[in-house]
């Protein structure tokens, strides 16, 4: 995408006509970021950051709410992201992002970079609801207290533990291939789809998902299922493949009454409970 050459250089004007988003000391950091050469990564693709920073100041100028930096092989964050709603950075290189002042942001998507931390947005007026951070190696998150959060994603990276019991309104939580051994959900009203497959999972909490569609928890080391019974009530999907489990109570199977898809193989099943 390229853009003519009035957005190489910010002009301090163009502040001006734009009070109400009167940081302007982005601007010119943006200016410093996109002039520095030397961080590993970077040093052959000076354009990479170059074309960052007509992209934001082109969006910004436009007064758009969608800024998409993907593929761009950017090591550090670049500045004036808090003026948008929604920001991808898929297919970079970030090891860090902080979002701590991002009031504004609604949608997060950093798949496939080299995240190992990030600071969420703080504070009451936080309205992120889609986080999306597939492919990466963070060993630890910390989102409960998003509070608006509906929808998280964090497969394929090496957390091993999450707690989550303030995100009320999650409606899609997807933490598989990661390294879990233990997960503090609390009880979740609007949770649709739970993925906690590929982990390390020996057992899960007493929580309650009334509305529950999809569970997915294959490929753990389960040797029970002790969560509610009610939270089977509308399942239409349950994988427990690839388990321990050694026997299955028939009281439990009694609540699948909406079940499309079953699957107890691989397991140790030797005992059926009545």
């Amino acid at each position: 995408m390229k853009f003519p050459s009035i957005f190489n250089k910010i002009n301090p004007q163009s502040i001006q006509q734009h009070p109400e988003k009167n940081e302007l000391n982005w601007m010119l950091e943006l200016n410093q970021w996109k002039a520095e050469r030397i961080l590993t990564g970077e040093i052959h693709r000076p354009e990479c950051r170059n074309e960052a920073a007509k992209r934001i100041n082109c969006a910004f100028l436009s007064k758009q709410n969608n800024i998409d930096l993907s593929g761009l092989n950017l090591t550090t964050q670049p500045p004036g992201l808090q003026n948008f709603t929604s920001i991808n950075l898929d297919e970079n290189q970030l090891k860090h992002f902080d979002a701590t002042t991002y009031d504004r942001l609604i949608n997060l998507s950093l798949n496939s970079n080299a995240l190992e931390s990030i600071n969420f947005p703080q504070g009451r007026n936080v309205s992120i609801t889609h986080i999306s951070m597939n492919n990466n190696s963070l060993r630890n998150i910390d989102i409960d207290r998003l509070s608006s959060i509906t929808y998280f994603s964090a497969a394929h990276n090496q957390l091993e533990f999450v707690q989550l019991e303030c995100c009320e309104r999650l409606q899609y939580l997807n933490l598989s291939h990661n390294q879990l051994t233990d997960i503090v959900a609390g009880n979740k009203d609007e949770l649709l789809l739970l993925d906690l497959s590929h982990n390390k999972l020996t057992s899960l909490h007493n929580t309650l998902f009334p509305n529950l569609n999809t569970l997915l928890i294959n490929n753990n080391l389960l040797s029970e299922i002790k969560i509610f019974f009610s939270n089977f009530c509308n399942i239409q999907t349950l994988n427990a493949a690839n388990n321990q489990l050694e026997k299955i109570n028939l009281h439990f199977l009694t609540y699948l009454s909406s079940i499309k898809s079953l699957r107890l193989d691989n397991n140790k099943i030797t005992r059926i409970d009545t």
